[in-house]
C-alpha cells in the first residue's frame, strides 16, 4: 500500500556553510531508515550524510550548495516528496565583525559600498553579516506575516518593552512574540540550546583562538618591533616626524568631508527628528487622539469606551513629566472631569430604573478611587423621597385652601333664602350627596403619597440590600470592600421615610394623634383642623383612606420591612380605622336625630306593617349605609391590631351604636309631640326639599318599596358581634 509522499515543514538551522548539521522536520518522511532511498538540500544529494529518527525528523549535513534552494525527500513507500521551506547555504568569508589570524585584503569587500544599485541585502551578504540573523538559529516556518501581531498590539500589551535586542528596554516576550509566535516548544527549547552553545563559543572564542594562532601573533609582534627601531632611526638621521605629515592628510580630508556632507547631514539629522516625531506619534496615537475620542464617544453615549479609554490611558502615566505629554494629560483630564460630572448629574436625576443606577455607578467607581458613588446615590435618592413627599403635602395643603376659598365666595354670592337654608341643612345631614361628591384635597393627597412611597421606597431599599450584601459591588466590578458601618444609617433612613409618612397622613386626618407634638405639626402642617370637625363629607372618605394605608402595608411588606415601621404603619393604620368607624357611627347619629325634618307625613296603609310613613325607612337606609361604609373598614386583615382587642375602644363602639339606636326613639318622641303647627311647617319643608332635588323623592320611593318586600331581619354585625338588628 502506497503512503503519502513526504513533505518537509521545517528545517533548524535555516542557513550555513557547507557541512552544517540540520535537522529536518516534516510528514511521512518514511517508515524506517531502509525506507528513506534520497535526500537532497538545494540540489545536493545528502542521502549519505542523512540519519533517519522517525517519520518526522532527519538529521543531515549539508553539501556544497551555496544558494537558497528547497529539501526534497524521497521514500519507497511515498515516492518523492515536496517542501514547504529552504535552506541557504553560503560561502564562510571574513568579515568586519570576525577574528582573523591573517590579513585579509578588504579593498574588493568595500568596493561594493560605492554601487550604488546594489542592495543592502547583497552588501551584507558580502560583508559577511548574515541575513535574518536570529538568536535562536531557527525560523518559524508556519508563521505566516499576515498573522504576525502588529507593533501597535505588541506596544498596548507590553508598553515599555522592544523587540530590539540591541536596545536596554529588549523583552524576550516582545521578541517571541513579533518572530516565534506558532514556533512549537519543542523548537524554543533547540533554540534555547543553540544559544547557550553560542554564547559558551563567545566566551571561549579569544582564548581558542590566542591559543591556535600564538606563533602568528609572534611574528607580527617581533615585525612591528623591527619597524619601530627602523622608524626611530629614520626620525634620528633626518630628524623629521613621520606622523606630521600623515596627520595633516588626515585633518584635510576631514575638513573637506564636513564640507561636502554638512549639508546632506544637516538634513539626514532634520529627518531623523521627523521620523523619531512620527514614530512617537503613531506608538502613542491613542493618548493624542483621546480627547477628541472622548468628546465623541460622550456624544453618542458609549460612556463604556470613555471609562475604556481613559483606564488604558493611566497606564501611560510615567510620560506625565514630558512637556508635551504633559498637555495632552492636562486636556484628557478636563474633559473627564466634565464627564464625571455628567455621570453624577444622571445619578441623581430620579426618577430612575435601578438598572441604570448600576450602571453609573460602576462608570464612576472606574474613574475615582473612593468609591463612595453607591452610598452618594443612596443618600440622594432618600433626600428626594422625604423631599417629594413634603412637596405633595405643601402642594395639596394650598389645593385645600384654594377649594375652600372658592367654596365660601359661592356661598357668600348664592341666596340666603329659607328654602336654599333647608336645602343646604339637608345636604349637610340627611341625605348621600358626599358619595357623589368628589374626593377633597385630603383623599387625594393620602392616594399621592401612598404612591410615592409605594414606587421609591422598595427601589431604595432594594438598592441598599444589594450594597449592604456585596451584590452591587460585584455586579459593577469593584474590589473595595463594603463600609458595614454604614448599614444601621442607612436602616435610618428607611425609617425616617415611613416616619414622615405616618406624620402626614396623622396631620391631615388624625390630627389628636400628634397633639401634642407641635414641632411636627409645624414641620409637615398647614391642614387646618377646623375643617376637619364635623365635615362628614370629608369624614365620609375615611374607608378611602384606610384602604390606601394598607395597600401601602401590603406592598412593603414584600421589601423586608423592618419591625419598627411595620409597628409604626400598623399603629397608624389601627388609629385610622377607629378614627373612621367613630366618625361614620357620629354622621349617622347625627343624620338620625335630623330625620324628623325630612318627615312627610304621608301614611301608608297596609295588611301586615300596619300604617307606615316614611320615617322607618329612612332610619334603616342610614343604619346600612353606615354599616355598609364600615363593613371592610372593621374587618381585621392579616397583620393588623384588632379593632376590638382594646376594651375602652370596643366599649366606645358598642355606646356609640346604642346611641344610634336611642337617637331614634327621641327622634320619634319628637315628632309624637309635635304641634299642628309644627307638623305642618315640617312637612312643608321637607316637601319643599323634596322638590328642589327630584332625586331624592324617587330614592325615598325605592327604599320604601324595598323595605315592604324585606320579610326577613337583617342582622347588622361589626366583626362578628352582633350589634342590634333592623326589622
Amino acid at each position: 500500500m502506497r503512503l503519502a509522499p513526504p513533505q518537509v515543514t521545517g528545517i533548524s538551522p535555516k542557513e550555513g556553510p557547507p557541512g552544517t548539521r540540520v535537522t529536518i522536520r516534516g510528514e511521512n518522511l518514511g517508515v524506517d531508515a531502509k525506507d528513506l532511498i534520497g535526500l537532497k538540500i538545494c540540489d545536493v544529494d545528502c542521502l549519505l550524510s542523512a540519519v533517519w529518527k522517525s517519520s518526522k525528523q532527519i538529521i543531515a549535513r549539508t553539501g556544497q550548495a551555496k544558494v537558497r534552494g528547497d529539501i526534497i525527500v524521497t521514500t519507497r513507500s511515498g515516492g518523492v516528496g515536496s517542501s514547504t521551506v529552504q535552506f541557504r547555504g553560503f560561502k564562510i568569508q571574513i568579515g568586519p565583525l570576525q577574528d582573523s589570524a591573517i590579513w585579509v585584503d578588504e579593498s574588493q569587500l568595500y568596493t561594493t559600498l560605492a554601487q550604488r544599485d546594489r542592495t543592502a541585502a547583497s552588501i551584507n551578504q558580502q560583508l559577511g553579516i548574515g541575513e535574518d540573523d536570529d538568536p535562536l538559529g531557527i525560523c518559524d516556518e508556519s508563521n505566516d506575516s499576515a498573522k504576525k501581531i502588529s507593533e501597535e498590539e505588541l506596544q498596548e500589551l507590553i508598553p515599555e518593552g522592544s523587540g530590539n535586542t540591541s536596545l536596554e528596554n529588549f523583552d524576550p516576550a516582545w521578541f517571541l512574540l513579533e518572530n516565534h509566535q506558532r514556533t512549537s516548544f519543542d523548537d524554543l527549547k533547540s533554540g534555547l540550546a543553540h544559544l547557550k552553545h553560542k554564547m559558551v563559543q563567545r566566551d571561549d572564542g579569544p582564548f581558542s583562538f590566542a591559543k591556535n594562532n600564538l606563533t602568528t601573533f609572534l611574528n607580527c609582534f617581533d615585525t612591528l618591533t623591527e619597524m619601530n627601531k627602523m622608524m626611530i632611526e629614520d626620525e634620528k638621521t633626518s630628524k623629521l616626524s613621520c606622523t606630521d605629515k600623515l596627520e595633516d592628510i588626515v585633518k584635510e580630508t576631514k575638513k573637506t568631508a564636513e564640507g561636502i556632507f554638512e549639508e546632506v547631514l544637516g538634513r539626514k539629522e532634520k529627518a531623523d527628528a521627523t521620523r523619531n516625531a512620527l514614530a512617537v506619534l503613531l506608538r502613542f496615537k491613542l493618548l493624542f487622539y483621546l480627547p477628541c475620542t472622548i468628546d465623541k464617544n460622550i456624544a453618542k453615549g458609549d460612556y463604556d469606551l470613555v471609562v475604556t479609554d481613559y483606564t488604558r490611558t493611566k497606564s501611560l502615566i510615567w510620560l506625565a513629566d514630558i512637556p508635551v505629554f504633559k498637555k495632552i494629560f492636562d486636556e484628557i483630564e478636563s474633559r473627564m472631569k466634565l464627564f464625571k460630572e455628567m455621570l453624577y448629574d444622571k445619578l441623581y436625576t430620579l426618577p430612575t430604573t435601578i438598572e441604570e443606577q448600576k450602571k453609573y455607578i460602576r462608570y464612576i467607581s472606574h474613574l475615582e478611587s473612593d468609591n463612595s458613588a453607591a452610598w452618594q446615590c443612596m443618600v440622594n435618592q432618600h433626600k428626594w423621597i422625604i423631599q417629594l413627599m413634603k412637596k405633595s403635602n405643601q402642594d395639596y395643603v394650598a389645593k385645600e385652601a384654594e377649594e375652600e376659598r372658592k367654596k365660601s365666595s359661592a356661598e357668600n354670592a348664592s341666596s340666603s333664602s329659607a328654602a336654599a337654608s333647608s336645602s343646604s341643612h339637608g345636604d349637610k345631614f340627611g341625605n348621600n350627596n358626599h358619595r357623589n361628591a368628589k374626593p377633597g384635597a385630603r383623599v387625594t393627597f393620602i392616594e399621592a403619597l401612598t404612591k410615592i412611597l409605594c414606587d421609591n421606597y422598595p427601589h431604595l431599599q432594594r438598592l441598599g440590600q444589594s450594597y449592604f450584601s456585596g451584590r452591587l459591588l460585584k455586579e459593577v466590578m469593584i474590589p473595595d470592600k463594603v463600609d458595614s458601618s454604614k448599614e444601621k444609617q442607612f436602616k435610618a433612613m428607611l425609617h425616617e421615610i415611613i416616619i414622615l409618612y405616618t406624620n402626614l397622613i396623622g396631620c391631615a386626618f388624625l390630627p389628636h394623634t400628634i397633639a401634642g407634638q407641635s414641632d411636627k405639626r409645624e414641620e409637615f402642617a398647614g391642614w387646618p383642623i377646623a375643617l376637619l370637625e364635623n365635615n362628614y363629607s370629608l369624614l365620609s372618605w375615611l374607608p378611602v383612606c384606610v384602604k390606601n394605608l394598607r395597600y401601602s402595608i401590603n406592598h412593603l411588606q414584600q421589601s423586608d420591612l423592618s419591625a419598627e415601621s411595620m409597628s409604626l404603619l400598623l399603629q397608624s393604620d389601627w388609629l385610622l380605622r377607629i378614627s373612621c368607624v367613630d366618625s361614620l357611627l357620629n354622621k349617622a347619629i347625627i343624620d338620625v336625630k335630623n330625620l324628623g325634618e325630612r318627615e312627610l307625613w304621608t301614611v301608608d296603609n297596609n295588611d301586615k306593617h300596619g300604617s307606615t310613613t316614611i320615617l322607618p325607612v329612612l332610619f334603616e337606609g342610614v343604619v346600612m349605609e353606615a354599616m355598609f361604609s364600615l363593613k371592610d373598614v372593621v374587618e381585621n386583615k392579616p397583620n393588623e391590631k384588632p379593632l376590638f382587642g382594646d376594651e375602652v375602644t370596643k366599649q366606645r363602639i358598642v355606646e356609640l351604636c346604642s346611641k344610634l339606636l336611642q337617637i331614634f326613639s327621641t327622634t320619634l318622641y319628637k315628632l309624637a309631640t309635635f304641634k299642628d303647627d309644627d307638623v305642618a311647617a315640617s312637612s312643608t319643608a321637607a316637601a319643599a326639599t323634596l322638590a328642589a332635588d327630584p332625586t331624592k323623592a324617587e330614592n325615598l320611593s325605592k327604599k320604601s318599596n324595598k323595605s315592604k318586600k324585606r320579610e326577613n331581619a337583617i342582622p347588622v354585625q361589626f366583626n362578628g358581634q352582633s350589634l342590634s338588628t333592623v326589622n
